[in-house]
């Protein structure tokens, strides 16, 4: 247990020796470890020094084995330095954190591919963002589907449309106070009707000003949140199979409704960001058409008949993955609606 804390929350997490020494205190585990701080402070540097061997000798007895992943794949950047960073999405695992002057193609596969090699990885599926390198990754170097990440999708959308609607509701909820103000103070001061009057009206247009900009910050955050509800497997309204074709429908219907938004409060969009949205809707769709082929190629091992296998993929499989998903978000929006969906009164 003083190993896993020490772990999970020192090395993972931050915390420091002194503040785990007295949680190993108030718990009691004193009287049977040595937990004092300069003693924690020891195991650190003992435990850091052991990782790498660790992560080699874990390393080596995959030698002479196949594996299959799906890779995710992404640049990121350190003051000066650029790390290139190739992760296994299902467990997490970074198979390469490497820095490196640049970011093309040739620095990527030669970085990547001695390393998969040694491991015996072979890349099924990358997601990554629409960085042509990556893409060229993933199709030349790895020889599989690119498929494009949601994060990317709806930060496109996000820097468009959202930091402007939330900047006409702020200004119209100042010009409604300011409206507010004039009015009550021409009341107050007993000035003339028509005076009343234009500051009442002034009122009056200032809420709907800030009404239609509400709405459409509404309208905004509910379309950007369908964005990431729409690339499932299974529908998240009534559990029905998503494919390719159905995705892109629906994140058409999304592109449609950003673009209204935007003309409805005059919003241009000088920099193609739509364009670039609805460039990304094959990538996204494609993840999924891998994840139903991925189902086929499970079933097929189990050797299940037809009508067990309609059950499986139409009755079980959705629950299950609703159910995944619920535990992963962190939105209670969305992991309420997913529990009321897979447990009807």
């Amino acid at each position: 247990m003083v190993f896993a804390a020490l772990y999970q929350f020192g090395l993972k997490s931050g915390v420091g020796a002194d503040r785990l020494s007295q949680f190993f205190i108030m718990i009691r585990i004193d009287t049977h470890v040595g937990v004092s701080t300069s003693s924690l402070r020891t195991q650190f540097i003992e435990m850091e020094r052991l990782l790498p061997l660790f992560q080699a000798e874990c390393e080596e007895q995959m030698r002479g084995q196949s594996h299959e992943i799906v890779g995710s794949m992404d640049e990121t950047f350190f003051g000066e330095f650029i790390i290139l960073v190739l992760m296994d999405l299902r467990s997490g695992y970074l198979l390469l954190e490497d820095i490196t002057e640049d970011r093309c193609f040739d620095t990527w596969h030669k970085k990547a591919s001695p390393r998969l090699e040694q491991l015996g990885i072979q890349v099924t599926h990358v997601i990554s963002d629409r960085a042509r390198a990556l893409i060229k990754m993933a199709v030349t170097g790895f020889k599989c589907e690119s498929g494009a990440d949601v994060f990317h999708a709806q930060q496109d959308a996000s820097r468009w449309l959202g930091a402007r609607i939330g900047k006409r509701v702020t200004t119209a909820e100042k010009q409604l106070d300011n409206a507010q103000t004039a009015e009550d103070k021409a009341t107050k001061r007993k000035l003339s009707g028509f005076n009343i009057f234009e500051q009442k009206i002034i009122r009056i247009n200032a809420q709907k000003t800030l009404d239609n900009a509400k709405q459409s910050q509404t309208d905004y955050h509910d379309n950007l949140q369908g964005v990431s509800n729409d690339v499932h497997p299974f529908s998240i309204t009534d559990n029905q199979i998503n494919d390719a074709k159905k995705i892109e429908e629906r994140l058409e219907d999304r592109a449609q409704s950003f673009e209204k938004i935007a003309k409805e409060q005059e919003i241009n969009d000088n920099k193609n960001v739509m364009k670039k949205f609805r460039n990304q809707f094959k990538p996204l769709a494609v993840s999924i058409t891998f994840w139903w082929l991925w189902v086929e190629k499970t079933l097929e091992c189990l050797v299940v008949n037809e009508k067990l296998k309609v059950w499986l993929t139409t009755m079980l499989l959705p629950v299950v993955y609703w159910h995944h998903k619920m535990q992963q978000t962190k939105n209670p929006v969305v992991k309420n609606n997913t529990f009321v969906r897979n447990h009807p009164e």
